[in-house]
């Protein structure tokens, strides 16, 4: 039966003209050195045993499973093919980004042909996702089913069954798949053969599980990030199909994060890995041609949890985008429009001797840094107190040593210091209280301890007496009412009274009791929605739960549950221009931080 089988794989390859034969009869096939990655063989062999296999023994079984391969990624016998394999002949317009082949975006492209057997979603793959079909742990499975309902079903010889069963695989017309077969399987005594394993390719080829957030699904879930540049196999070093510089038709696409959510794949390219200034995604609904079935959109609107890459700020139930962002050390934040140019920066005080940076704020939600001297250890306090248009900082040292300072911010981006002098130990906010277009700063003592405000002027400030008699407050500073001058929400953990004082034209306040809030809170207040009132975000570090206060009508508050379980210290300030501020998720020491751009 051997030799008949022979006979007839000879007869079909010398029909379609194979080089094999004339270099070698078919009782000694050339001999060629193929090699297959160690652990996905295994997966082979394992999915070999779970299929009817209609009379071809295992070994014959794997060699066809086996045989497409190296024709469809374009692996050479000698370098296993790689389970990444992203196919480049195929450029249809619509796997462009938006449809567009002239687009700016060139490498978010998206490869309809993935893996080992280049399941394609015109076909075969349509059910599947890119990291599936990159995953021979699950398209080990698929492929032995397919092989071996073609193969049972085929009539003829072997050799036609075979050919029956390769026909969905372009990269097996003209014999060339039998060709290999016959390579890597010894009809005569029935074992694979010429096929090393190689431990360097690993089930994945190189494609990452990660966890992720973003759209299609709720919470946190896992995702894989493709990465031609992490190719195992063939195309490792950025050759053959892994090369930007190749001659294919379509572009390589940058790295990118695909999963599957509510019936589609979704793929995203986020900014740091295009280097674009904007995030691109798409999804095909599973089981549709992607040549004719993407949705694609604009912005980056995935965080990849593992890393903190992408849209990884907290969402807040308003209108609102993520930005990338990252600080590295431990600060005292300091807000302010320090240059006066509509745009909120950011200095970073090191208390001490410690290093500063001054951040300014740009209307593309990016900052321009530079380093800075403070030198001191104090309790900084930012507002316009001259009205000039551009923020100064109160440097205040708790304890009245008379060696306060007050640094006058210019449009050149500098300062202009002068001394000051606070006596005793307060706990300074900052905002303009009375309306004048000034800002003023409320120096708040603890319980019986007279309480201060000093109304900013052209050239200094005037000073006038209050009592807030309560203890371990925090004073928060807003226009919570929307009448053009500032507030104070005096906040107190956990059990302590709350209480809110509503500027007032004159040097006074009204004062209203607030509802208690209860807990123990990280807040921040500020215009975080397009509302003229003010609002205050009530964050709980950890997994407690978190609220939005969001300012209404008369003088009240309407509450939006949100859930940030990551742990920050939040500030606020209007980080891009646009006239609401953003929320900006410090995460002091090495902890990721973050960036809500509102509005």
């Amino acid at each position: 039966m051997r030799r008949a089988l022979l006979a007839l794989l000879a007869t079909a390859l010398l029909a379609a003209g194979s080089p094999l034969v004339l270099a070698a009869t078919p009782a000694t096939p050339a001999a060629g050195a193929y090699a297959w990655g160690d652990d996905p063989l295994d997966q082979v062999f394992a999915a070999a045993d779970s299929v009817n296999r209609c009379g071809l023994n295992r070994n014959a079984f794997v060699a066809a499973l086996l045989a497409p391969s190296w024709p469809e990624t374009g692996a050479s016998g000698s370098v296993p093919p790689s389970p990444m394999t992203l196919s480049r002949w195929d450029n249809q317009a619509a796997l462009y980004a938006f449809g567009n082949p002239g687009t700016a975006y060139r490498r978010a492209f998206w490869h309809p042909g993935v893996g080992l057997w280049q399941y394609d979603s015109a076909g075969l793959g349509a059910p599947y996702t890119a990291s599936q079909r990159a995953d021979i742990r699950v398209m080990a499975t698929a492929m032995a089913q397919t092989i071996s309902a073609r193969y049972c079903a085929a009539d003829g010889s072997v050799p036609d069954r075979l050919n029956a069963a390769w026909r969905p695989w372009h990269g097996c017309n003209d014999n060339r798949c039998l060709a290999i077969w016959i390579q890597i399987y010894n009809v005569d005594t029935g074992a694979l053969r010429n096929v090393s394993r190689d431990a360097g390719v690993t089930n994945t080829g190189g494609v990452q599980s990660r966890t992720c957030r973003g759209p299609g699904s709720a919470g946190t879930f896992t995702c894989w990030r493709v990465d031609p540049r992490r190719a195992e196999g063939y195309g490792a070093g950025g050759v053959g199909w892994a090369s930007a510089s190749s001659s294919a038709p379509a572009p390589l696409t940058a790295p990118f994060y695909t999963y599957a959510a509510g019936g589609y794949e979704y793929r995203h390219w986020l900014r740091a890995d295009t280097g674009y200034g904007s995030g691109v995604w798409a999804r095909r609904p599973l089981g549709q041609n992607a040549r004719s079935a993407l949705q694609w959109a604009g912005g980056e609107s995935l965080c990849d949890v593992t890393t903190g890459s992408g849209a990884c700020c907290p969402t807040l139930p308003v209108r609102s985008t993520c930005a990338p962002v990252g600080v590295g050390g431990t600060y005292t934040p300091v807000v302010g429009d320090f240059n006066g140019d509509g745009v909120d920066d950011v200095l970073w005080y090191g208390p001490g001797e410690a290093r500063d940076y001054l951040w300014q704020g740009t209307v593309f939600a990016r900052f321009v840094g530079r380093s800075i001297t403070v030198n001191g250890t104090y309790t900084p306090v930012a507002g316009d107190f001259d009205g000039n248009g551009t923020d100064d900082i109160l440097w205040y040292r708790p304890g009245g040593k008379n060696n306060d300072r007050l640094w006058r911010g210019k449009r050149n981006g500098s300062f202009v210091g002068s001394t000051i002098n606070v006596s005793r130990t307060y706990l300074p906010a900052s905002g303009d209280f009375n309306g004048d277009g000034r800002d003023d700063v409320f120096w708040y003592g603890e319980g019986d301890q007279t309480d201060f405000v000093w109304y900013g002027t052209r050239r200094g400030f005037t000073s006038r007496e209050f009592d807030q008699a309560g203890t371990s407050l925090l004073p928060l500073v807003a226009n919570f009412d929307g009448d053009r001058r500032d507030d104070l929400f005096f906040y107190g953990p956990d059990a302590v009274r709350d209480e809110i004082w509503y500027g007032s034209p004159g040097p006074s306040f009204k004062v209203r009791d607030e509802t208690q809030i209860g807990g123990v809170y990280l807040p921040a207040a500020g215009r975080l929605n397009r509302g003229k009132r003010e609002d205050v975000l009530w964050y709980r570090p950890g997994d407690g739960a978190d609220v939005l206060y969001l300012g209404q009508p008369g003088r009240s508050f309407a509450g939006r549950a949100l859930a940030v379980d990551e742990e920050y210290s939040p500030f606020v300030g209007d980080f891009n221009g646009n006239g609401v501020d953003d929320v900006f998720w410090y995460g002091p020491g090495g902890a990721r931080d973050a960036l809500t751009l509102n509005g």
